[in-house]
């Protein structure tokens, strides 16, 4: 019987009038497509607290931070969509993924940069990388970039199938390699 990794997709931000968004609804779109993976969006709007909550929180707080810790369970990888922002991530972003830790152990990682600019969000994929290695993620090494973003949202399905499905299809196909491994490895070890 042939396992179908869950693919939890995390939009980053919580800003209004976010582009990033129409990104991360699009790679979703696209990937739900695929039988290989079953894939869920995630905002940190339903997950952010008014403060970081460290894991090691005691009583109610960790209350709090639970349905995040069940995402983050539940996932067998993850695809981080970060809009740059002031040449970093988003705060909330932080405050969100910082509510889970032993849950991201062993887990790929596939971070997509987006930026209104043509840097294209690599620097927030450089920002974000020390984070999610010492967290336990395994980053794939394989980024998807989206600059000019004002560009893709206005864009029709056919211009953005043209310039990022085939990116997003061969980064779905390195995911899934490090997911399977890492999958393997992880039950050798349990």
């Amino acid at each position: 019987m042939n396992r179908i990794p869950h693919i939890a997709v995390l939009l980053g931000t919580a800003r209004t009038g976010r582009n990033s968004e129409h990104v991360a609804r699009y790679i979703v779109d696209t990937l739900q497509k695929d039988a290989r993976v079953d894939v869920a969006l995630y905002d940190v709007r339903d997950y952010v607290q008014e403060r970081t909550i460290p894991t090691w929180q005691p009583g109610d707080e960790t209350n709090a931070t639970a349905p995040w810790r069940e995402v983050a369970k539940k996932a067998d990888a993850f695809i981080m969509v970060l809009p740059e922002y002031n040449h970093g991530y988003p705060g909330e972003w932080k405050m969100v993924i910082d509510q889970a830790g032993p849950e991201y152990i062993g887990k790929p990682v596939m971070e997509v940069g987006v930026s209104t600019g043509p840097f294209m969000g690599a620097r927030v994929i450089e920002h974000v990388r020390p984070v999610l290695v010492y967290l336990g993620l395994v980053s794939t090494n394989a980024p998807l970039y989206v600059g000019n973003v004002g560009d893709f949202v206005t864009a029709d399905e056919v211009t953005r199938d043209a310039q990022y499905k085939e990116k997003i299809m061969k980064s779905l196909h390195i995911l899934l390699a490090y997911e399977s491994r890492l999958h393997g490895i992880n039950a050798e070890l349990q």
